[in-house]
Order: structure tokens, then C-alpha cells, then sequence
């Protein structure tokens, strides 16, 4: 029996990745975009069993009717469920607009746990398993990233508590903690931020324009240097078809580095080390 499974973000990047990479090995995909043309570029790569839906976690009509489509066409079961949506907000949290902040929260944390809640009846069914994709942000946080790494950070712990409240019905929770990754985010990401900052009064950018500027040239770097999606949708799979799979999953180069640094370094090296590889040691004036 084919095995289905229901992948959220699967516009771009690692969603995408994953949603061409299952197509190939057999599932029956459901890949979850946020306007037809995005389905439609998406169906020119893939087999006649991939599926997309048009998913925005964020609205509920389109959640209720993704999960719809996946109940008529595999009997009421989901294999797995990858929650894998996400935008990265960015700026100085001591001027972050707070519709912004929410945003953020909205996409990456709130629409994670709704289209979760509205899965359960298929992955009961199925006995299935769940999948969220977080960050090495949510383990380490860093400069002007303060609303995408409280998001991602309150995905492991919106996945730890799955994870143990499900168990009694044997469908495991997992979660991913990518590191840097060669996605639109970070291109996405910088348009974003220059829309946060022209909605920040003008004492932000007397502050902190130098020090986000250096920032920003810093993610980009580390964006082009990340690991390619195909190797995360490798992973992924790999994590999904295991009988038991592992709660935490590090991916990419810099995430055991991160890990590591959480772990054995004391608070003010760590500081100190984020700080410089950012270009903040001194403050601006």
C-alpha cells in the first residue's frame, strides 16, 4: 500500500526537495503551496502521483480543505505529516513592530500546531508519524533574528510536548534542527527586513542600521554556503521511513557546531564568539 504523505512550504526549498524527492521513491505526495502557479511549476517535475494542495497555515479554510483532499484520496489515513512552512522576520527586537513579531509567530508556530491539530484524525488512523522542521536559531539564538528563532525555539518544545503526549498511540514526533540551507528564505528574508525597517522610527535606524547591515551581509553569506535542500529532503525521508525515528535530527555543516556551542561553552564566550562573527564587538555610535 502506498504510504501518503502531507508536506507543508513545499513552494521552494526544502519542501519542495522533499516533495520531488518522495515523488521519486513511491509516496504518494501531497504538497502543500500557496497559489497555483506555484502548483503548477511544482506538477512539471513530478509524477502523476504527487498532489499539490493549496495550503496556507495561516487560513483555515485552506487547512480544513488540504486535509479534505488528503482524506478522499487515501481513505481517511496520512503516513506523515511534514510541518515544514516557514518566514523569517528580522530586526532589532527593541523595534520590531509587533504585527510583525505575531506574523512570525502566526506562520511558523501557531499554523504549525493547527494544521497538526487538523491532521490527528488521519495520522491516528494511519498510525502515522509527525515531522516538524526548526532551526539551529531555536537551539542558538543570534542577532536580529530574535522572532525567527523564538519561533523555531518553541517548535522543539511544541514537538517535545507532542511527542510525549502521543506516544500512548504510537505516532512518533520528531523534529528537525536544520543549519544553514541554500533557500529563497534568505533573499525573502532581506526583503522582509527592509519592509520591518521602514515601519521602525527613525531613532532605530540612528541605533542599529551599521550593526543590522553587517548582519545582514552575515546570513546571506552562511545562506550561500549552506547545504542544498536535496541533502535535508534526504534526511528527511530517511528520519520518516525508520520504524522508530530519533526525536532530534541535527542537519547541515554548522548545526552540530551550534549544538556543540549550546552545550559545553559558557554563556559569555558564546556571547562573545556570535558577536564577533557578526561584526558586533564594538557598539555603534
Amino acid at each position: 500500500m502506498t504510504k501518503s504523505v502531507l508536506i507543508s512550504g513545499a513552494s521552494t526549498g526544502i519542501g519542495k526537495a522533499l516533495s520531488l524527492n518522495l515523488d521519486r521513491h513511491g509516496y504518494q505526495v501531497f504538497a502543500g503551496v500557496r497559489n497555483p502557479r506555484d502548483a503548477e511549476a511544482l506538477t512539471k517535475q513530478a509524477t502523476s502521483w504527487l498532489t499539490p494542495v493549496i495550503l496556507d497555515v495561516t487560513i483555515p479554510d485552506t487547512i480544513y480543505a488540504a486535509c479534505a483532499e488528503v482524506s478522499s484520496k487515501t481513505g481517511g489515513e496520512l503516513f506523515c505529516l511534514v510541518n515544514n512552512a516557514g518566514i523569517s522576520v528580522n530586526g532589532p527586537l527593541e523595534f520590531m513592530p509587533l504585527q510583525d513579531f505575531r506574523q512570525q509567530m502566526e506562520v511558523n508556530l501557531v499554523g504549525q500546531l493547527a494544521l497538526t491539530q487538523a491532521c490527528m484524525p488521519l495520522l491516528r488512523q494511519d498510525k502515522g508519524r509527525i515531522i516538524f522542521v526548526s532551526s539551529v536559531n531555536g537551539r542558538l539564538a543570534v542577532p536580529f533574528l530574535g522572532p525567527y528563532a523564538a519561533s523555531k525555539a518553541a517548535l522543539i518544545s511544541i514537538s517535545d510536548t507532542l511527542r510525549l503526549e502521543l506516544a500512548p498511540w504510537g505516532i512518533p514526533v520528531s523534529v528537525l534542527i536544520v543549519g544553514s540551507v541554500q533557500t529563497p528564505i534568505w533573499e525573502k528574508a532581506a526583503h522582509t527586513a527592509g519592509e520591518v525597517r521602514r515601519r521602525m522610527p527613525p531613532e532605530a535606524t540612528q541605533l542599529y542600521f551599521q550593526a543590522a547591515k553587517r548582519s545582514g551581509e552575515s546570513y546571506r553569506r552562511v545562506g550561500r554556503s549552506g547545504i542544498k535542500p536535496e541533502e535535508v529532503a534526504m534526511t528527511t525521508r530517511r528520519l520518516m521511513e525508520k520504524q522508530r525515528p530519533k526525536a532530534y535530527i541535527l542537519v547541515g555543516r554548522d548545526a552540530l557546531l551550534y549544538e556543540l556551542m549550546v552545550k559545553l561553552l559558557p554563556i559569555s564566550l558564546r556571547d562573545w564568539l556570535v558577536r564577533r562573527s557578526m561584526g558586533l564587538l564594538k557598539k555603534d555610535t
